[in-house]
């Protein structure tokens, strides 16, 4: 479904209904913007209090007329909502002329003599048009208690103490518009009572009455902004397609400039592909300069265009920093395209994703112009493939696009290597691009600035230039120029001379004057303007929380956190109060519903504060993981954010404590092997280094011997498993090193402990693999000698356990890998015939475990390739053969296993290169036509 807009007029008299106007921005319109916004809505309140720029006009007839022609023009606009407030006030009354030439302009032809401003509004807007009554609401306030205000002040709320020769004519037309609204539209009209401050000499008291606009107007808007409920939930691909597509119009709405860089790109995009022309282009800049915005926009032509797009912003959702979360919904999307199932195991690891993207990229590209659209590409996972971009195919299709977006470092760097990639620098702003871009933003508000108050604000330094060359500063700048509210129209008046609309002129001048020129310094003004409504405790609180989640908090979150960080009760209607004070900077991502910063550099403005405030983001994390770990064990953020905030606290004994609890849920222990993988690989202050050092303070924390063993038997397995392809082997030695420490001195500590000996077996083990890896034979070597050396002490203790002669069989076959790889073929056979024999042992009392054949038939595999190596073409066609019809028995069994499948292939294939070598070619053919029809 297409975003859509749904404008709100709001009319009233001016002075007396300021408390009302900023309420409905404040407190009403945000809570009405955020269910809207659920339902692919934008809200457009207007507000005109600011949006009618007369300043510059010198004669008082031309302002008048201006200010009459664009009150009308909006009314007409903003059909079908419009809400009236009415006190006691009639309000401006402009000269007659004028009335009549701004209402024909509008095409309104009733009687205006007389009219005031908000009267005319009422008639040309709800009076005149049927169809708009019954989408029209007013609320007329009770009178206030004007006998206990001065004389002067109550004349501002009321005609009947104004001593203008005027006032009770209006008073009376006044009555009579009540009435008529009353008698006409009865259902339509409500009275409101409200209090008053006498100290502080102002409206108080207004929450029932927001409360009801709100339900008002959204029982209009219910039923008709309703999306069709799908029957099943959604699929975890499409929840992030709906993200990206929400990411992509909130980047894009109001765009606007930036010709020459989207020319380039749309050139690029649908180019033909010459003898060194490029196919691929990443756009490079600062944070803030607007990237995404221009991502946002291209996405936005190209979706509208005849190109296959394959979009991904890495900063759309939570699960959008994946490669493999990426990779995955793109194959979908190009299986899709071909009306195929690309077949993609749960399972399947980081190549076989590639290799399916690339092969259906190709396909699709053969048909279809692809273009392959980026956002962030700095922003994904910090593995050497996100780093170096080295999961993008090398051999990319002809008729295919590229065009990413970053801050520059390594993966910009890396791509623009490529041959056919080139790389642009984002160009700054230009001045008339700035301008636009203000006046779009004032446009959504439907206010116009002054002249004079726009050229200020382009004519603000920033440390390398204009401080509008950063696109985000330019946004939050004019963000608060629409925020001015009662308190500033007092202000004007009181310290401004002149026409109304030059008093609020020179208001927004010194505003400007007074905004930072920096990013953080103009966030931090927006930080103090909440401590200053909600105070110190409870904005810190909120603002902090977030800067240390990952993605941000569900309200239910909140509701816990906040108590306990701020030391004040839960207030729920505060609490959303002061949400919405942000609501510019901050929105809801994902299935969950968390409330997340909009954009990463609130973020680091929020963490610069609290260092600057020497308030240490420990103790969020603390209470983060202490609010996470009283939910229960499905729930979906404790699952996934526990360790981020147990490592944040670093209260490694609580840390360990949770990671090597027995009653932890496997989802639990996925989300914590998850948090723990993404830490080693954060390039983040340190790199791997730092990271591996918190992972192995997990490690060093004083907990009961069974949860020790626990944390180094899971990060043993469990988090190497996540890091085999994405970690330096360095990184994950040093971890294994970590957990064959503990688990040695457990070991030693209690030597008739059989789980201890066998963990500390598998550690020297998996360390053996990455020295393997790293082509350090001896070492290597000695490591699965240790090994092998407890793994036959345990099976000789205990010689009828099936699972304890199995890893010794093992520990041979990896012995005999480092003896294969050293060329001493003599003991490799026979270590690899002392794990036959045992698996023999294994296989022939228990016929029917499918497992413990294809170990037999692993091992025979084994001495079939020493025997090759040797010469024994004989031997080596037996021991295959062998192999072969045990992996023929286990596919014919279980005809649905790809796995057997596969291995059955495998061995057709080398039984077909021995029967080669011995001049077999017939059934060397044989052979490899089976193989071949098996793949």
């Amino acid at each position: 479904m297409a975003w859509r807009s749904q404008p709100i007029f709001i009319s009233s008299t001016f002075a007396d209904m300021q408390a009302e106007r900023d309420h409905l921005r404040t407190r009403v319109f945000p809570e009405l913007e955020e269910r809207l916004k659920a339902r692919r809505r934008h809200l457009e309140w207007v507000d005109l209090r600011l949006g009618v720029a007369t300043a510059s006009y010198q004669e008082a007839q031309v302002r008048e007329l201006h200010v009459l022609k664009v009150c009308l023009a909006e009314v007409r606009r903003c059909r079908p909502f419009l809400i009236v407030l009415l006190g006691d006030r009639y309000g401006w009354v402009p000269p007659e002329e004028r009335m009549i030439a701004a209402a024909r302009e509008e095409g309104f032809s009733g009687d205006i003599a007389g009219r005031s401003v908000t009267d005319l509004e009422i008639r040309f807007g709800v009076f005149d048009d049927p169809e708009q009554q019954p989408r029209s609401f007013f609320y007329f306030r009770d009178p206030l208690p004007y006998g206990d205000m001065p004389p002067d002040l109550a004349a501002l709320y009321t005609d009947a103490y104004d001593t203008d020769p005027g006032a009770a004519d209006r008073a009376n037309r006044l009555a009579a518009l009540k009435h008529e609204i009353a008698t006409k539209l009865p259902d339509r009209a409500r009275r409101y009572a409200v209090g008053w401050d006498g100290e502080g000499q102002r409206i108080t008291g207004l929450e029932a009455w927001g409360r009801t606009v709100l339900e008002d107007i959204w029982a209009e808007l219910e039923a008709e902004t309703a999306l069709s409920e799908a029957d099943d939930e959604l699929s975890w691909s499409q929840i992030e397609r709906n993200a990206l597509a929400d990411y992509i119009e909130d980047r894009a709405r109001d765009f606007v400039g930036r010709d020459p860089v989207l020319a380039r790109l749309e050139g690029l995009a649908t180019s033909q592909l010459l003898q060194g022309a490029p196919w691929g282009l990443c756009l490079t800049g600062a944070p803030g300069t607007g990237k995404s915005a221009i991502f946002g926009e291209l996405s936005r032509r190209l979706q509208a265009s005849d190109v296959f797009v394959l979009a991904h912003a890495a900063g759309a959702s939570p699960r959008a920093p994946s490669l493999e979360n990426m990779l995955r919904r793109w194959i979908e999307e190009l299986g899709v395209a071909l009306g195929t199932d690309p077949g993609l195991a749960d399972d399947a690891d980081p190549d076989t994703i590639e290799a399916a993207f690339q092969s259906l990229l190709t396909r699709v590209a053969a048909q279809l112009r692809v273009v392959v659209l980026i956002d962030a590409l700095d922003q994904f996972e910090a593995t050497t493939r996100a780093r170096f971009v080295t999961w993008l195919p090398r051999a990319w299709p002809d008729n295919a696009r590229l065009i990413t977006t970053a801050i520059p470092g390594d993966a910009s760097k890396a791509l623009g290597e490529r041959p056919g990639v080139e790389a642009m620098a984002l160009p700054p702003l230009d001045r008339d691009e700035a301008r636009r871009i203000a006046v779009a933003i004032c446009d959504r508000y439907h206010r116009t600035l002054e002249p004079d108050v726009l050229d200020a604000l382009l004519a603000k330094p920033g440390e390398d230039g204009p401080a509008w060359g950063n696109v985000l500063w330019l946004v939050l700048a004019v963000e608060e120029l629409n925020l001015v509210d009662a308190d500033d129209f007092a202000r004007a008046k009181r310290s401004y001379s002149g026409a109304p609309a030059e008093q609020l002129r020179a208001l927004m001048l010194d505003i400007v004057a007074d905004l930072p020129t920096d990013i953080p310094g103009l966030y931090g003004t927006a930080f103090d303007r909440a401590e200053e409504l909600f105070g110190g405790n409870l904005t810190r609180s909120f603002l902090g929380s977030i800067a240390a989640s990952r993605a941000g908090w569900r309200e239910g979150d909140f509701r816990a956190l906040l108590p306990r960080l701020s030391g004040e009760p839960w207030d729920e209607l505060r609490f959303a109060s002061l949400r919405r004070l942000f609501r510019g900077q901050v929105r809801q991502r994902g299935a969950l519903a968390q409330w997340d910063f909009n954009h990463a550099q609130m973020r680091a403005a929020v963490r610069q504060r609290l260092v600057a405030e020497s308030v240490s983001e420990v103790r969020f994390h603390a209470e983060a993981a202490h609010t996470l770990l009283s939910l229960t064990a499905d729930d979906p953020l404790r699952q996934s954010e526990t360790m981020v905030h147990l490592l944040g606290s670093e209260d490694w004994p609580r840390a360990a404590g949770f990671y090597g609890s027995p009653s932890l849920t496997q989802a639990e222990l996925d989300g914590a092997a998850r948090v723990l993988a993404d830490t080693v690989l954060s390039t983040e202050d340190g790199g791997d280094q730092k990271g591996s050092s918190q992972v192995l303070r997990l490690l060093d924390a004083t907990v009961e011997p069974q949860i020790a063993a626990n944390t180094a038997n899971r990060l043993m397995f469990d988090l190497d498993e996540r890091l085999a392809d994405r970690a330096t082997l360095g990184t994950r030695g040093s971890i294994l090193s970590g957990c064959q420490g503990t688990l040695n001195r457990l070991a030693q500590a209690d030597p008739e402990n059989a789980g201890w000996q066998r963990a500390l077996s598998s550690s020297q083990q998996k360390i053996g693999n990455v020295l393997l890896a790293q082509g350090n034979l001896t070492d290597a070597l000695a490591a699965f000698q240790s090994s092998h050396n407890i793994f036959e002490r345990l099976a000789q203790a205990d010689p009828g356990n099936a699972g304890r002669q199995r890893d010794l069989s093992v520990s041979h076959i990896k012995i005999g890998d480092v003896l294969f790889e050293q060329g001493n073929l003599t003991d490799t056979l026979a270590t690899y015939q002392a794990s036959r024999a045992i698996r023999e042992r294994l296989a022939q009392a228990d016929p029917g475990n499918a497992g413990r054949q294809r170990d037999l038939s692993v091992a025979l595999i084994k001495i079939g390739d020493v025997l090759v190596e040797q010469g024994n073409l004989t031997g080596a066609l037996a021991a295959f053969q062998s192999s072969h019809n045990i992996f023929e028995r286990l596919a014919q069994a279980d005809p649905g296993n790809a796995g057997w499948q596969h291995d059955l292939s495998v061995l057709q294939k080398k039984i077909g290169d021995v029967l080669l070598a011995q001049g077999n070619l017939s059934q060397a053919l044989a052979a490899y036509q089976a193989a071949l029809a098996i793949a």
